[in-house]
C-alpha cells in the first residue's frame, strides 16, 4: 500500500515560477505593486486569473490579485483546468496541503467532502482525489494569494477536466451553496491572452457572468444575497 504524503510537493517551482522564497516574494510583489487598481464600489468576491508561468502571466495576475490585496479570507476556492490525462470530470487533491517556496497552504477537507456530496447528488459523480498531480494551473495562483492576502487561509481546490457546460453549471450552483455564509474568495482560472489592454481589466458582476458562459450565474446571485459584490478580473 502506497502512503500518500500529507503535503503535495511542488512539481513546478523553479520552472514555472521562482523557486527561491525571497526571489519569488520580490517578483510577485512587483507584479502586485505595478497594478493600477481604481476604487472598487462593493466587495470583491472573485478574481479571474490566468495560469501561464509567472514570466508570461504575472502582470495580468498582478492586476487580479491586487484587487484583494491586504484583505483577509478564511477560504479560497480555486477552480482550474486539469491538463493532465485523467478521465474524471472533476478532481481535487488527495493531499492535506499544497507546498510552495513561500510555505504550505492547508486544504479544507471538510468543505471538499461537503461539495463532493452535493455534486454526487446532482451529477452522479463528485470530486475525485488525485495524489502527486503535475497540474500547474491551480498551484500557479498560490504564491499570489500568499503574498496578497493578510493572514492564513484554507484552500478548496477543484480541477475541471470536463468541457461540459452542464457539469460547469452544476459545479457553480453547488459551490455557491457550499460557500454560503462563509468568508471566501473564488478564483476561477482561465486561459488568457497574456497582453490585454488595461481598459478591459475590471468589469461588473453582470458583464463577467454574461461573458463567462460555462459557469452558472446563480452562483454569484446566491452569494450576492448576503453582501454586495464586484467581480474583478479579466474578460476575454
Amino acid at each position: 500500500m502506497t502512503t500518500i504524503s500529507p503535503i503535495r510537493p511542488s512539481p513546478i517551482a523553479g520552472m514555472w515560477y521562482e523557486g527561491n522564497p525571497r526571489a519569488l516574494s520580490q517578483v510577485v510583489d512587483r507584479f502586485l505593486d505595478q497594478a493600477e487598481i481604481p476604487a472598487l464600489p462593493g466587495e470583491v468576491i472573485a478574481v479571474i486569473s490566468p495560469h501561464a508561468g509567472h514570466k508570461y502571466s504575472g502582470p495580468v495576475a498582478g492586476y487580479a490579485f491586487a484587487a484583494v490585496r491586504s484583505q483577509s479570507f478564511d477560504l479560497v476556492a480555486i477552480l482550474s483546468p486539469m491538463h493532465q490525462p485523467y478521465y474524471d470530470s472533476l478532481l481535487t487533491t488527495a493531499h492535506e496541503a499544497y507546498s510552495t517556496p513561500l510555505g504550505n497552504v492547508p486544504v479544507d477537507k471538510k468543505l471538499i467532502s461537503d461539495l463532493d456530496a452535493r455534486l454526487r447528488k446532482v451529477l452522479g459523480d463528485g470530486l475525485v482525489p488525485v495524489a502527486y498531480d503535475q497540474e500547474h494551473s491551480l498551484e500557479i495562483e498560490l504564491p499570489f494569494l500568499q503574498r496578497a492576502l493578510t493572514g492564513e487561509f484554507m484552500l478548496l481546490p477543484v480541477m475541471v477536466r470536463s468541457q461540459s457546460a452542464g457539469v460547469s453549471q452544476k459545479l457553480g450552483l453547488e459551490l455557491a451553496e457550499t460557500l454560503r455564509g462563509k468568508n471566501a474568495l473564488i478564483v476561477p482560472v482561465r486561459t488568457f491572452l497574456i497582453s490585454i489592454p488595461k481598459t478591459k481589466l475590471l468589469c461588473s458582476t453582470q458583464k463577467c457572468c454574461a461573458g463567462w458562459k460555462h459557469f452558472h450565474r446563480r452562483m454569484f446571485s446566491l452569494l450576492k444575497k448576503k453582501r454586495r459584490a464586484l467581480l474583478a478580473g479579466w474578460v476575454l
